[in-house]
Order: C-alpha cells, then sequence, then structure tokens
C-alpha cells in the first residue's frame, strides 16, 4: 500500500487533488470560480473520475471471488495508508460538492421551464421562452423568434439555455463527492479526522433528496404531477377594469393582465422525458453510493436520527413502479435502486437491534402498496457471494 506506483497511493492521491486545492498552476487558479460554478466546488469532472478511480482501486483486489474475504479487507484499508493530514484536507472540498448538489432539483426545475414556456404561448406580446431540450443541451444554441438570448431571462441563470446542463453537472459532481466519501469513511482504520458529522449528514441527504426528486419520479414518470393548476379567471376578472384609488377616491385602470391556463399534464409529462433521460444514467452511480452507505453503517455508529432517515429513503424507494413509456430497460433500473435499499435496509437491521421494531413498524404499511397479483410480482436477483455463502456453509455442516 505504501508503493508510490499503486494507484490509491499517497502520491497518486495528492496529484488528483492538486488541481482542486490550487496547486495546479495560474491557470486552473484563474478558472476556479469557473468549475465551482460548474461543478458546485473546487473539483473538475476529470479530477473526481480520478479520484473514483482510486477509490475503485483501493476497494477492490480485482477479483470478484475475493469479497468479503480477508484479501479484500486488506484492499479496503488502503485509504488507513493515506496521510492523515492529506484526508483531512481532501473531505470538506468533496463536502462542497455534496452541498451543492443538495440545492438542486432537476424535475421541478423543467417543471417551471416547462410551464413558462406553456404560459408564453398564450399572452399576446409574446416572451422570449426555452424550450426544455435548449435548457437540457450542453451548449445553449437558439433557434426560432421565440428563443431567448443569453441574459434575457433575468437573474436567474438556472433558467437560461444551457441551464438544466449546468444544474445536472452540479448533481453529478455531487453524487461522485458522495460516493468517495463514503467509500473514504466507510475504509477500516481510516483516520477518524475524515470521518466527520457533516459529512455523513450531506451525504445520507443526497441520497434522501436524489431518491425523491429524482430517481423516483424518473424511473415511474410521475415527475409531471407535481403540476398545480392555475386557477381560471373569474368573470370579474374580466369586467372589472378599474382598481379603487383609496388616497385620491377615485378609479383608476388596472394594469394589463394576461389570461393565464394550467399547464396540460400530458405535455408536461411528455417533454420531461428530456431530464428523466440524463437523470436514470445516475442510477449505477447511486446503486454504488447505496452499497457505500451499507459499508460505513457495518463499520461506524451513526446517529438515529441520520439513520431513521436514511432507512425512510432506503423504504420509499421499493414502492416505485417502473413506468417503460419512460425508457425500455427502466425495469432494471429499478431493480438496482431497489435491491440496494434493501441490503441497506438489512445492514441497519444487523447493526441496530434496538431499531429493528421501527424498521419493521414503517415497512409494513408499505407492503400494502406493492403489487400481490402473480402477473405483476417483482423478482431479484439473489447475489452471487450471498449464493455461495449459503451453500458453503450447508456443505460445512452437512460435513
Amino acid at each position: 500500500n505504501n508503493n508510490n506506483d499503486s494507484p490509491y497511493s499517497p502520491d497518486a492521491v495528492e496529484s488528483s487533488m492538486g488541481m482542486g486545492m490550487g496547486m495546479g498552476g495560474g491557470h486552473h487558479q484563474d478558472s476556479a470560480f469557473d468549475e465551482a460554478a460548474c461543478h458546485g466546488g473546487p473539483f473538475s469532472s476529470v479530477e473526481l473520475n480520478e479520484l473514483s478511480f482510486h477509490c475503485t482501486a483501493a476497494g477492490s483486489s480485482g477479483n470478484p471471488d475475493d469479497i468479503g474475504t480477508p484479501q479484500s479487507k486488506g484492499h479496503l484499508g488502503a485509504w488507513a495508508s493515506i496521510d492523515g493530514d492529506l484526508l483531512a484536507t481532501l473531505t470538506p472540498m468533496l463536502q462542497a460538492h455534496v452541498k451543492s448538489a443538495l440545492g438542486v432539483d432537476l424535475v421541478g426545475e423543467g417543471r417551471k421551464v416547462i410551464s413558462k414556456s406553456m404560459e408564453a404561448q398564450t399572452q399576446k406580446n409574446r416572451r422570449p421562452t426555452i424550450t426544455i431540450n435548449q435548457w437540457m443541451m450542453q451548449i445553449g444554441k437558439y433557434a426560432g423568434p421565440d428563443s431567448a438570448p443569453l441574459g434575457s431571462l433575468g437573474t436567474q441563470g438556472e433558467f437560461e439555455p444551457g441551464g438544466g446542463h449546468r444544474r445536472l453537472q452540479v448533481l453529478l459532481s455531487g453524487l461522485e463527492s458522495a460516493n468517495i466519501l463514503l467509500a473514504i469513511m466507510a475504509s477500516p482504520g481510516i483516520d477518524r479526522r475524515a470521518v466527520e458529522d457533516d459529512a455523513i449528514e450531506a451525504c445520507v441527504n443526497l441520497i434522501k433528496n436524489h431518491i425523491q426528486k429524482h430517481v423516483s419520479p424518473s424511473l415511474s414518470n410521475t415527475g409531471h404531477l407535481g403540476i398545480i393548476a392555475a386557477p381560471a379567471p373569474t368573470k370579474d376578472d374580466d369586467e372589472n377594469d378599474f382598481d379603487y384609488d383609496m388616497e385620491n377616491s377615485t378609479p383608476k385602470p388596472k394594469a394589463k393582465r394576461y389570461k393565464t391556463v394550467s399547464p396540460n399534464r400530458g405535455t408536461v409529462a411528455k417533454s420531461l422525458k428530456a431530464v428523466y433521460g440524463p437523470l436514470l444514467s445516475t442510477v449505477g452511480t447511486f446503486g454504488t453510493i447505496m452499497e457505500r452507505a451499507e459499508a460505513f453503517i457495518v463499520v461506524n455508529e451513526m446517529d438515529d436520527r441520520l439513520l431513521f432517515t436514511l432507512s425512510a429513503a432506503a423504504l420509499s424507494s421499493l414502492t416505485i413502479e417502473a413506468s417503460t413509456v419512460v425508457r425500455a430497460d427502466v425495469a432494471s433500473l429499478a431493480s438496482i435502486v431497489q435491491v440496494s435499499a434493501m441490503d441497506l435496509i438489512a445492514a441497519m437491521f444487523s447493526r441496530y437491534p434496538r431499531h429493528r421494531s421501527i424498521i419493521v413498524e414503517d415497512l409494513f404499511p408499505l407492503m400494502l402498496k406493492l403489487p400481490t397479483s402473480k402477473r405483476s410480482l417483482r423478482t431479484y436477483l439473489v447475489k452471487k457471494s450471498v449464493a455461495s455463502s449459503r451453500s458453503s456453509s450447508s456443505s460445512s455442516s452437512s460435513g
């Protein structure tokens, strides 16, 4: 582990941290603000990918059959060989990305973009507007007479062309950072300075938010249900064209009004597919985050409040009904999330006997929402490592 050529050696980790810590030269220092704006923290996506690679290298021996064996535990402890001061510097930087991602609600923001676009179409003096596809594209290109030039939609940059893509990058960076943080904090023998309560809380809240705001509506095609119908204009609104001026006791003309319409949920549901696609691409990373949260629970004591928050979020994912309207492989993606959630709940149940009754009480109401007909029953693949351990234990007992 002390070999500097190792992918998780101190030199390798420090080189990945270098640019994010301002050690990458003047050019990077000049662009530090841009990186923070695009990714929600000091690291670029390339740097986060490099750190994620170190986590993968440190967490696996490269042999799937070694999972759960002493050989695997030796590799999991590789982060313990990294200097404690270096890790204590790294974790707050990663935490900044996680906290930035907590402020992202891509489905909710996408609904607002769609609603504004639909409302603009009903007004006589049509304001510049953007489509959901323009909002989600990587480079803001504009076409047509009603397209919005950059800066024309006010100070809220998230509703500019390309704003959705920028928000997505903040979310992706936050998820990757939470993935790295949990890998570090779950490593045996790690310097306790790297296990900060604020970092744990940020990771737990990001897991909860991502399930509720992104994963669940994307898998089940329910993001459009957050649309609230606008009140219809009344007859008085059309007939009474004057307001009463209390100071001068005289009527005065009302400000020009435009009739608003409630966004059609069918149109919103169809348009939100432009948001669902990129969000569903995060399921693989999110499954790894859940697995590393499980590993963290096994080796660390977690605050009861955070434990219940994580438990409730994991349990809520079990009620997700995958909708093939979004994507053909959505059922397999839902299975990844739900299997990871069940493993996480099982780890909590095993680690904290005093909370078992509470977990069971929360689980029973959810069981009433699950499908019961034979045609719609869900099936899950059994992990190879679990099956192997059971077979080996049964053979040893018979022997």
